[in-house]
């Protein structure tokens, strides 16, 4: 039987001063325990959310982020439903309408009850649950995103259905803006992630090269997390009907663009 306590370790926080990287559970609980592991996290955290990510050394990297994809919908233009999965509680997404001076419908997918109910009180429409699981109309949004979310994703085939299921709920030439942590980025944990799947033997534990565990450092709650490889994400896009058609990196400290290997992978796709 797995418990929280199996998943903390004494180790250097390294970039993230606000977060600790955690020993790994093992063997890795299911995709449903996870999944219920992150809706918890969510509901736990939730209360002050906005203002932590405000006050958080990443703060600089969120509204860098909210500037590009307002960017991006400002030159889509002709915006009517955008799609945020993982929006939270909504106030970044707010934030990026007004940014885009554009007025759209936005409709909000989160794992978290709390959440929701925030984004609600804010005014959106949200949906709560899984995106694979949440009953949505196909060929219906013009726009959407993902931000500091999709590394919830557990598994290559939860990933592959994640995008599937994205392509038919867009219409066809939408652009769809995804921020992805990449294993390969040095200036954060992804060199400790890496030896810790190497040191621990985690393949034979069922995990995946990129997964880990982590925590807030002023809550006692877990979370579960995957970095990204460049490969296995351009294979998914290509599979599931989306076309990359721009990357750049942001480096998570400085809130810059950067080069790869110093940042955030930062997608900006369009469904074929």
């Amino acid at each position: 039987m797995t418990t929280e306590a199996q998943a903390k370790q004494e180790k250097p926080v390294l970039n993230y001063p606000s977060y600790e990287l955690l020993e790994a559970i093992k063997p890795r609980p299911s995709v449903k325990q996870i999944k219920d592991m992150l809706a918890n996290y969510y509901n736990v955290v939730s209360k002050g959310f906005d203002e932590f990510n405000t006050n958080d050394m990443r703060s600089k990297y969120l509204r860098m982020s909210e500037s590009l994809v307002a960017g991006a919908l400002r030159e889509r233009g002709n915006i009517k439903k955008l799609l945020s999965i993982g929006a939270g509680t909504g106030a970044r997404e707010i934030a990026i309408r007004n940014e885009s001076k554009l007025d759209f419908a936005i409709t909000c997918v989160d794992i978290s009850p709390d959440m929701c109910e925030s984004a609600r009180k804010n005014g959106l429409e949200a949906v709560c649950g899984s995106f694979q699981d949440v009953d949505l109309p196909d060929n219906t949004f013009d726009a959407g995103m993902c931000l500091n979310a999709i590394e919830g994703l557990v598994g290559y085939e939860d990933r592959l259905a994640f995008f599937v299921k994205l392509h038919q709920v867009l219409k066809r030439g939408a652009t769809f803006v995804v921020d992805v942590p990449d294993l390969n980025d040095r200036s954060g944990w992804g060199e400790a992630v890496k030896e810790q799947f190497r040191s621990e033997n985690l393949a034979e534990q069922g995990y995946e090269l990129g997964d880990f565990f982590y925590r807030r450092v002023d809550h006692d709650v877990i979370s579960f997390a995957h970095y990204h490889s460049y490969d296995e994400l351009s294979e998914i896009f290509k599979r599931s009907g989306f076309s990359i058609g721009r990357l750049i990196y942001i480096n998570e400290q400085r809130g810059e663009i950067t080069e790869p290997g110093d940042g955030t992978m930062f997608f900006f796709l369009v469904a074929e």
